[in-house]
């Protein structure tokens, strides 16, 4: 987990004064997200076949849709986002 990253995301939770709920959608779906993106670098360290591989990349990509989901509809800003969960190119 990149703590900065997690540090900032809960900055920003406490600073927009985002409802309980929302923030809890968020925290839990950045957990989900955290897990998959283990197991999908475990699957890849034990050598795990292609199409094993790739489920488990679709697994932790749907997650992240899924946090950037709850982020949006928190009022978490696009450029925030972007920065926080996208992947870069």
């Amino acid at each position: 987990m990149n703590k900065e990253k997690y540090k900032a995301l809960l900055q920003l939770i406490i600073e927009k004064d985002i409802a309980l709920p929302k923030a809890a959608s968020i925290l839990w779906q950045w957990k989900i997200w955290e897990e998959a993106k283990e197991e999908e670098r475990d699957g890849i360290e034990r050598g795990a076949g292609l199409d094993a591989q790739a489920h488990l990349h679709k697994v932790a990509e749907m997650h992240r849709l899924q946090l950037e989901h709850y982020m949006v509809v928190g009022g978490i800003s696009q450029d925030f986002i972007n920065r926080l969960i996208r992947p870069t190119n």
